[in-house]
């Protein structure tokens, strides 16, 4: 399970813009792939700012969900410092238009800032008519950094179908050969022969799905 911390502003606005947010990923906090430190939530728990770090200091992952207003804040930025003196992993989110990148610890992390392209939260999600679509996305995005493996796992299986098919292909063609065959020569050896040579490269077609090397590390 990766534990995840959410830093964010106290204004009414980035606090709308992270509850949709978080809603999609309660899914996977339902499936137990991972747990949420909100720490507004941590602090109406135990009303100590300074408990907070604690829980900073024991996940693996922190999300900055930035705004003017975060960078204002004295608070957020004590929460950052922290989890870049700790080397805890860090993702960035855009919620509002601001000036992030003359923040010396956010442009270390520039690569990894959602959404793309200079886009804020707020802005992708007046731009569009569904705003939920923008949140999602952004809730992919976030899984794909925190399961890299997963991403692996979906690109492996569109590789695994791409290679269903053109074995599919080559059998195909091998029937028509075999069928052009018989047709002009009647000799069921060469038909037989015909087929039998798609057939093997389909198998081999088939061979990185049907045998995948195993690696392991000694």
């Amino acid at each position: 399970m990766k534990k995840i911390y959410y830093s964010y502003s106290d204004k009414p606005e980035d606090q709308d813009l992270y509850r949709n947010l978080n809603s999609h990923l309660q899914q996977y906090k339902r499936k137990g792939w991972i747990e949420i430190y909100d720490e507004r939530e941590l602090f109406k728990l135990n009303g100590d700012l300074s408990k907070n770090a604690e829980y900073l200091r024991i996940s693996d992952i922190t999300i900055p969900l930035v705004s003017i207003d975060y960078l204002n804040s004295e608070e957020c930025r004590s929460i950052l410092k922290i989890a870049d003196d700790e080397k805890i992993k860090i993702i960035p989110i855009i919620l509002r238009q601001c000036d992030w990148k003359t923040d010396d610890i956010l442009q270390k992390y520039s690569k990894e800032v959602i959404p793309e392209d200079d886009n804020s939260v707020e802005h992708l999600s007046k731009s569009l008519p569904d705003k939920q679509t923008v949140f999602k996305q952004i809730g992919d995005d976030i899984k794909s950094f925190i399961f890299p493996e997963l991403q692996s796992v979906k690109i492996a299986n569109r590789s695994n179908t791409f290679y269903w098919l053109l074995a599919s292909m080559v059998l195909l063609l091998g029937v028509l050969s075999a069928f052009y065959l018989y047709t002009q020569s009647q000799n069921i050896i060469l038909t037989g022969m015909s087929f039998l040579m798609f057939g093997l490269l389909a198998l081999l077609s088939l061979r990185s799905v049907l045998f995948p090397t195993k690696f392991s590390n000694k």
